[in-house]
C-alpha cells in the first residue's frame, strides 16, 4: 500500500503543482487582483472534484507533513536521537502512548499532545476514506455497475411494460431444468426493476421457479455495458421496444448493429421487438440470419381479427403461446421416421402431436403437410408437447380403424362478413389487409373513430395504401366519439358479425388512458346490444310474425354531422349479444385481468406479445410457426364443431385419435378440443380414451384458410 501510495503521489505531483499555480481561465489582466487564499480554495475544490485519488493523496500528504514537523520538533527540544524522535512521532500519530517516552520535559509533553491530536486527525481521515470507499462500492452494487459472470443465460436489453411477463414466461421455460439465469440491462436503474420483480414473485404461485434474475444499469448501445452483462456468452438476446414507435425502432436498429458487428456479438440468436412494420426489413437486413423480429403491433392486430371471427379462439392462443401448457419442439428421429408417411407419424407419439416438418434438403418448415409426405434422413419433426423430454415414439404407429370416410358435414362456402373497427390504429392499413386475407368476397369493414374521412384518406396516402387492394372488402367510414353513447347508438350494432375495440393511436403512449377508453367502449357496445335485443324480444311478443334470420342487403349510411346516423330496416334480428363477438385491445396486462374477471368477451393485451417474444427467445423456430399462422392464406387454427367429424345425433363414442384420423381425411390436423365453459385441452393426455361428444364441443384443428365446413 505504501509503494502504491508513493507511486500515485509521484504521478500526480506535477499535475497538482500546475493546477495550483495556474490562474483560472478568463482572469486576464485582473489575475493579480485575485487573493491567494481564494485561488488555493478554488484549485483544491477542482482537484477533489476531478481526481478520484485526491482523498488518498491529501491523507498521505497530511500524514507526511505531520510526521516531519513532529519528528524535528521533538528532536529540537529533547535529547533523543533523530531515529528515536521519528519512532515516537509515529507512535503519537498512531495514538499509541507506549511507543514514546511520556516522562520528558513539559515542552516534550506539549509537542507529544499536538502529535497525538494530529494522529486523531489522520485516523479520522483514514476512517473517512475507508468509509467512502466502502460506500462507493455498495452504491456500485446497488446501481448495478459490477460485471456479470454468467454463460448460457438469457439477456434482456431494455425495459417496457412487457418485461415482467417475459421474465415470468422464461422462469416457466427454465422450470424443467431446475431454473436458469435471466440478465436485464436497462438505463432506468436497478433498484426499481428489482422491486417490481420482487412484487411479481410474491404474487406468482411458485415464484420464479428457481430462475435467478440479475439486473444491471447501463445502455445497450455501449460496448462496455454489453461486456458487463456477458452478451458474448448469452444463449439468446431479447431487445425490448422503448419509447415511441420511431424511437424504439431506431434504438433497436442501433443495438442490433452494435451486437452483430461489435466485439460483444452473442453466440446465440437475437430477438427484436419491432414497433413499425416498415422497420422490420431494415432490422433483419442489419441483423442477418442471427436475428428474429416480431412486429408486436401487427401480431396483436392479426390475433384480434382471428379471435373476433372465431369465438373461443383467444383461449386457444393463450394456451399455445407461453410455457404454461403445450409447447412447440423440433427434433430429428432418424431411427424411426425415414421412409414413414406423415399420416403414420401423426399416430406415432402418445404424448405429442406432430404438426409439421423441417426438411433437411431446403431447411424450410412445412406445417400440416399432406398425408403422403415421406420423411427422409435429417428431417426434423415439429410437435406440440408438454416438454422436450416428455415424449418419445412408439414402436409402431397407433393407427385407429377408419370408421368413416372424412367429415360428416359437407363443405360449405365461406359467407361474407360485416366487421366493425372502433378506434383508429396507426397500422390501420395493415389491419385492413389482414382482414381482407381471411374474409370472403363481398364482406364489409366499418371504421368508427373520431378522425374525419379526409384525415383518414390522408393517412392512407402517407402509408401508400390503396383501398382497392382490399378486394374482398368494402370500407365504410363513420365519424364519432366511441366513448359517447349517442354516437355509438347511431351504429347498426345488430348487423355486425364481429366488433374490434382498438387502442387509439393518440393514447398509445399512455397505457392506462388507452385501456380506460377501451373498457368504456366495450361496456357501452355490449349495453346497447343488450338493450336492442330486449326491445326486439318485446316486439316479437307483441307481433309474433316470421322474421328473417339475416338480412341479405347491407344497410347503407346516411351522412349527417358531425358523425353518421344509420337507418336500420325492420327485417334484422337483434341477436348480436349471442352471435357477435366483441374483442377489446388493452395494453396493460393488469387491465386484462380486471376486464376478464367481469366480462365474458375476449380481451387481448401485450401479454400475448410477451409470450411470443419469450418463446422465440427460447426457440427460433417458433417465429416461423407464428409467421405461417398469422400470414393469412396459409395454415390457420380453426375451431370446428364436433359434429363436423362425429354423428352426435347417434351419440357416437370416439377417441381423440379416431377424430384425428377423420380430420386427416379432409386435410385437417386435430391438435385438441374445447368443451363448453372449460379451457382448451391441447395435446390431450388420453388420446385413446373414448367419449360421447355433443354439438357444442369444439375440435381445435390446424388447416388451410380455404378449408371451410
Amino acid at each position: 500500500l505504501t509503494v502504491k501510495f508513493l507511486l500515485a503521489l509521484r504521478s500526480h505531483m506535477d499535475m497538482i503543482a500546475s493546477l495550483i499555480m495556474k490562474h483560472p481561465e478568463g482572469a486576464g489582466e485582473n489575475k493579480d487582483d485575485i487573493k491567494w487564499s481564494a485561488m488555493l480554495a478554488y484549485r483544491v475544490d477542482y482537484i477533489f472534484s476531478t481526481t478520484p485519488s485526491a482523498k488518498a493523496i491529501a491523507l498521505g500528504c497530511s500524514t507526511i507533513a505531520m510526521l516531519i514537523i513532529g519528528c524535528f520538533s521533538l528532536f529540537a527540544v529533547s535529547s533523543q536521537s533523530l531515529s528515536d524522535t521519528l519512532w515516537a512521532t509515529l507512535g503519537g500519530l498512531g495514538i499509541e502512548s507506549s511507543l514514546y517516552d511520556d516522562t520528558g520535559s513539559v515542552l516534550e509533553r506539549i509537542i507529544s499532545i499536538f502529535i497525538s491530536l494530529g494522529g486523531v486527525l489522520v485516523t479520522a481521515m483514514l476512517l473517512g476514506l475507508i468509509s467512502d470507499a466502502i460506500g462507493e462500492y455498495m452504491d456500485g452494487l446497488r446501481e448495478g455497475r459490477s460485471d456479470v459472470m454468467e454463460s448460457d443465460h438469457t439477456l434482456i436489453l431494455g425495459r417496457s411494460d412487457k418485461l415482467m411477463e417475459v421474465i415470468r414466461q422464461l422462469s416457466l421455460a427454465n422450470e424443467s431444468e431446475g431454473g436458469g439465469v435471466v440478465v436485464v440491462l436497462n438505463e432506468t436503474g436497478k433498484e426499481e426493476v428489482e422491486q417490481e420483480i420482487a412484487a411479481m414473485e410474491v404474487e406468482l404461485e411458485g415464484g420464479l421457479r428457481g430462475t435467478t434474475v440479475v439486473v444491471r444499469k447501463g445502455s445497450p448501445m455501449l460496448t462496455s455495458d454489453l461486456r458487463k452483462v456477458s452478451s458474448r456468452t448469452a444463449r439468446s438476446v431479447l431487445v425490448l421496444g422503448e419509447g415511441s414507435p420511431q424511437e424504439s425502432d431506431a434504438r433497436a436498429m442501433r443495438v442490433v448493429l452494435g451486437l452483430v458487428n461489435g466485439q460483444e456479438c452473442p453466440s446465440g440468436h437475437i430477438v427484436v421487438e419491432v414497433a413499425d412494420v416498415d422497420a422490420d426489413h431494415l432490422i433483419k437486413l442489419v441483423g442477418g440470419d442471427q436475428t428474429e423480429t416480431i412486429v408486436a403491433h401487427e401480431l396483436l392486430g392479426r390475433l384480434m381479427i382471428q379471435c373476433a371471427r372465431q369465438p373461443g379462439l383467444s383461449a386457444v392462443w393463450e394456451s399455445l403461446l407461453g410455457f404454461e401448457g403445450a409447447e412447440f419442439y423440433l427434433k430429428t428421429w432418424d431411427e424411426n421416421l425415414p421412409g414413414m408417411s406423415f399420416l403414420d407419424a401423426s399416430f406415432l407419439f402418445a404424448d405429442a402431436i406432430p404438426l409439421g416438418v423441417r426438411k433437411a434438403s431446403d431447411n424450410m418448415l412445412y406445417l400440416n403437410p399432406p398425408n403422403t409426405f415421406i420423411f427422409e434422413v435429417g428431417d426434423e419433426l415439429l410437435v406440440l408437447a408438454e416438454d422436450d423430454d416428455t415424449y418419445s415414439p412408439l414402436e409402431t404407429p397407433s393407427l385407429p380403424s377408419l370408421t368413416s370416410k372424412g367429415p360428416i358435414r359437407s363443405p360449405r362456402p365461406q359467407a361474407p362478413e360485416r366487421v366493425l373497427f372502433i378506434g383508429w390504429r396507426r397500422d390501420m392499413d395493415a389491419l385492413i389487409l389482414a382482414l381482407n386475407s381471411w374474409v370472403a368476397s363481398g364482406s364489409e369493414v366499418w371504421i368508427f373513430a373520431e378522425l374525419t374521412k379526409e384525415e383518414r384518406e390522408k393517412r392512407f396516402i402517407e402509408e401508400d395504401f390503396d383501398p382497392l387492394k382490399a378486394d374482398n372488402l368494402t370500407i365504410m367510414h363513420t365519424v364519432g366519439d366511441p366513448k359517447v353513447r349517442k354516437h355509438v347508438n347511431r351504429l347498426p350494432l345488430e348487423t355486425f358479425s364481429s366488433v374490434l375495440v382498438l387502442a387509439e393511436e393518440e393514447t398509445e403512449g399512455n397505457t392506462l388512458h388507452a385501456d380506460s377508453n377501451s373498457l368504456a367502449t366495450l361496456l357501452l357496445v355490449r349495453d346497447l346490444q343488450t338493450e336492442r335485443k330486449e326491445k326486439n324480444d318485446e316486439r316479437e311478443e307483441l307481433f309474433p310474425t316470421p322474421v328473417r334470420r339475416r338480412s341479405t342487403s347491407y344497410v347503407r349510411p346516411v351522412l349527417q354531422r358531425p358523425s353518421e346516423i344509420y337507418q336500420v330496416g325492420s327485417g334484422i334480428v337483434f341477436d348480436s349479444v349471442d352471435r357477435c363477438t366483441v374483442v377489446a385491445e388493452v395494453l396493460d396486462g393488469r387491465t386484462k385481468a380486471l376486464m376478464s374477471s367481469s366480462l365474458s368477451d375476449p380481451v387481448l393485451s401485450n401479454d400475448i406479445v410477451s409470450m411470443a417474444l419469450s418463446m422465440v427467445a427460447e426457440n427460433m423456430t417458433v417465429n416461423d410457426i407464428l409467421t405461417e399462422l398469422f400470414a393469412g392464406g396459409g395454415n390457420d387454427i380453426f375451431l370446428r364443431p364436433a359434429d363436423t367429424y362425429i354423428d352426435v345425433n347417434a351419440k357416437e363414442s370416439l377417441s381423440f385419435w379416431e377424430i384425428s384420423m377423420r380430420a386427416r381425411q379432409s386435410g385437417d390436423l386435430a391438435i385438441g378440443y374445447k368443451l363448453p365453459g372449460e379451457t382448451p385441452e391441447l395435446n390431450p393426455s388420453k388420446k385413446s380414451e373414448k367419449k360421447v361428444w355433443n354439438s357444442r364441443d369444439l375440435i381445435v384443428v390446424l388447416t388451410t384458410s380455404g378449408n371451410s365446413f
